[in-house]
Parts: C-alpha cells; sequence; structure tokens
C-alpha cells in the first residue's frame, strides 16, 4: 500500500495477523471472517453483499482466501471488493503449487479472476491487484 486510510483484510481468519502490520503502516484496520467474533474481526459472509459504502476503503487485503470460496462464487466476490475498495491485493495459491493439492479445503479458482485487475506470479501465487496496489 501506498498510503494510509482505512484497509479492509477479507477473510482475514480469527486470529487476523496482518492486523499489527496495517496499523503500523498507520491504516484503521477492519477485519472480515465467517469466523469472526464482533470484537476484533466482524462476522460476514464475504460470498454476500458486503455492507459498506463504494469505496470505503483506501486499500483490500485478501490472502489466502479465495480458493476456500465455491467457485462459482469467486467473481462476485472479487467484484464486491473491488467495489468498496479503490485499491487491492488478492493472492491465492496456484494449482501448479503442490501446496494447493495439499489442502482439501482449496477450490478451484476461477480463470477470469485474473482478468479482474493486473496479475502476477509469484512463488506459487496468484496476484490480482488494483489501483495503486503494491505487492
Amino acid at each position: 500500500p501506498k498510503d494510509s486510510g482505512r484497509v479492509l483484510d477479507l477473510g482475514c481468519g480469527p486470529e487476523h495477523p496482518y492486523k499489527s502490520h496495517f496499523e503500523q503502516k498507520g491504516y484503521e484496520y477492519t477485519g472480515v471472517d465467517v469466523r469472526g467474533d464482533d470484537k476484533d474481526v466482524l462476522p460476514l459472509d464475504i460470498t454476500q453483499p458486503l455492507p459498506f459504502e463504494d469505496g470505503a476503503f483506501s486499500f483490500l487485503w485478501c490472502c489466502h482466501v479465495l480458493e476456500h470460496i465455491p467457485t462459482e462464487k469467486q467473481l462476485s466476490v472479487l467484484s464486491e471488493a473491488k467495489r468498496v475498495a479503490k485499491s487491492g491485493v488478492v493472492i491465492f495459491p496456484l494449482e501448479s503449487d503442490l501446496a494447493f493439492w495439499l489442502d482439501p479445503s482449496h477450490n478451484q479458482v476461477d480463470e477470469r479472476v485474473k482478468a479482474m485487475g493486473e496479475y502476477l506470479e509469484d512463488e506459487g501465487n496468484g496476484i490480482v491487484r488494483w489501483g495503486n496496489a503494491e505487492s
């Protein structure tokens, strides 16, 4: 991220491991996850429309979450992410990486996801970014 503001950590998990990183960079942090506790993490099903206004966040972070979403819902999740955040980075494991197949909860990532922003591959991961996001 190039500048501070509000960050949305989409599918952050109950431990929200990136929270301190973003707060140290000056971001106001919001984490959402289906396993949220209402205290530190908002309990939201990210496959449903997000309850935030268009452009409410300056940055969105979504790391190793997309592959846990049913393939047929991934495009709508990413569309919602782009709606609520001016810039963002979505990272997911590539099927060509053995680690992808070691987790039985992984779903195939819809190939059309790659066209939803600038697409890169790095160390077994696919990365989609938009806006002024840096990975």
